[in-house]
């Protein structure tokens, strides 16, 4: 086993990860059989304490981007010597902060202990960061020899993870690509590790944690059930699981953009499509063998307190502020025609500073050696002008639109106990996944039923 995390959290004695890792060791020392490496936090001195005496038979090293690509070229080459073999057992817990994938990866990035706190948890900005994607080559390797690999990641988003799977590998993820995780009593996380008992595959322990967990993740599992129950409903159901905690804030930014005239036509159709859903769902499975008129109620209860505060965003202005224009130009210099153009929004035009882009451009010309060089930098002063003087006419037309942010958010907060109506429809939405997951026809040889702690 491989135990990576604890990076991200700010300077201190604790971690927020104590909880579940000391849940990880009291599990291992009831299963003497399992070897493991231990890469784990860097400088919180309660947390190091738990890891000494938690996990006794390895020391630890911080988990640093160092010590991440050490382990995995560790593993592979116990793998290449035959160490491990074919029908031998890799499994990989990640509890770290995580980021959300915007595209830049197949799964998403993780905190390290090199750097920083994360001062924001949805990107995690200024946290030092490394790539789940890293653990690729590890993952084909073990699927490629035969090895029955369990990849779980407890960390926020990590449902992008889920990208990574391969044959003869389980994935599971403590919740959805766009959602937060969350750590302590009554969650996934805690629950999972719990259940790691002698002779609990890694299905059971996952189906066992997800219908336990009060939290409002979106546990997911890489078996066929699973995928099956995902494409019907994550989609539809991710904005009635987010809640407006100001340090897990996802609402605000969400109806912002469901405000707009487009945005609130998708939301509507959203809506609708999950009902459907659900309500087909039921029909094909027998109306009696599951009750839905319980989350139904819930979906729509959450539903009228958002659309009153997209009704007070549109009047604040959600419908100008994403309307964009682009700016542009071109010059001519000899037979070489140079364009340079921006698109951009009137939410983006509201934090621009074009004097200081100007300034740096005409800096940039002043040391150009060429005049190609020169034209492109006299380009881009040209469109940035044009930026700035719209900036100013934007802000004399709508003057409290450079409150926009600040109104929504004190807008979204009015909705009371977000978080208590989201949790209640993750409770509803957990049973409902439980029953149709299990409704199914399973694989006696998925890996995630096959790998046993």
């Amino acid at each position: 086993m491989i135990i990576i995390g604890g990076g991200g959290d700010p300077a201190g004695s604790t971690t927020i990860f104590d909880s579940p890792i000391s849940v990880l060791g009291n599990s291992l020392q009831n299963a003497p059989s399992w070897k493991y490496a231990v890469s784990f936090d860097g400088g919180h001195a309660t947390t190091e304490e738990i890891l000494k005496s938690k996990f006794p038979k390895a020391s630890n090293t911080s988990f640093t981007a160092d010590s991440y690509k050490k382990l995995i070229e560790n593993y592979k080459a116990k793998i290449n010597s035959g160490e491990l073999k074919s029908g031998d057992q890799l499994i990989i817990i990640l509890d770290t902060h995580g980021a959300i994938n915007e595209g830049q990866q197949i799964s998403h990035m993780v905190a390290s202990s090199d750097g920083r706190g994360a001062s924001d948890l949805n990107n995690l900005k200024d946290a030092a960061l490394v790539n789940v994607d890293d653990l690729q080559s590890l993952v084909n390797l073990a699927s490629a020899k035969g090895i029955k690999l369990g990849l779980v990641d407890l960390s926020c988003h990590s449902g992008s993870t889920q990208n990574l799977k391969v044959p003869n590998v389980c994935i599971i993820s403590a919740t959805g690509p766009v959602h937060y995780s969350y750590i302590g009593e009554g969650t996934f996380g805690n629950y999972f590790l719990e259940n790691l008992t002698s002779g609990t595959s890694l299905e059971e322990a996952f189906l066992k944690a997800r219908l336990a967990s009060t939290d409002s993740g979106f546990p997911m599992i890489s078996t066929p059930q699973s995928d099956q129950v995902i494409s019907q409903i994550y989609k539809d159901i991710t904005p009635f699981l987010y809640s407006n905690n100001p340090k897990t804030d996802k609402l605000t930014d969400y109806l912002i953009k469901a405000s707009t005239n487009v945005g609130s036509c998708q939301k509507e159709l959203m809506f609708s499509d999950l009902i459907s859903k659900i309500d087909r769902l039921q029909a094909a499975t027998g109306n009696a063998a599951i009750q839905t008129q319980k989350i139904k109620a819930l979906l729509n209860e959450y539903k009228v307190n958002q659309d009153k505060i997209s009704a007070g965003m549109k009047a604040l202005g959600a419908g100008e502020i994403f309307e964009s224009e682009t700016f542009e130009d071109h010059m001519t210099f000899g037979k070489t025609v140079e364009d340079f153009s921006m698109t951009v929004t009137k939410r983006q035009l509201l934090y621009y500073r074009p004097d200081d882009t100007i300034g740096g451009l005409m800096e940039q010309q002043k040391s150009a050696k060429s005049q190609i060089d020169k034209m492109k930098a006299q380009l881009g002063i040209n469109v940035w002008n044009k930026i700035k003087v719209r900036q100013a006419e934007v802000v004399a037309k709508y003057p409290n639109l450079g409150n926009f942010e600040t109104d929504a958010a004190n807008l979204v907060h009015q909705i009371k106990e977000t978080g208590t109506i989201a949790n209640q429809i993750a409770l509803e939405e957990k049973k409902l996944y439980q029953f149709l997951y299990q409704s199914q026809p399973s694989q006696a040889n998925d890996p995630c039923r096959q790998i046993k702690f």
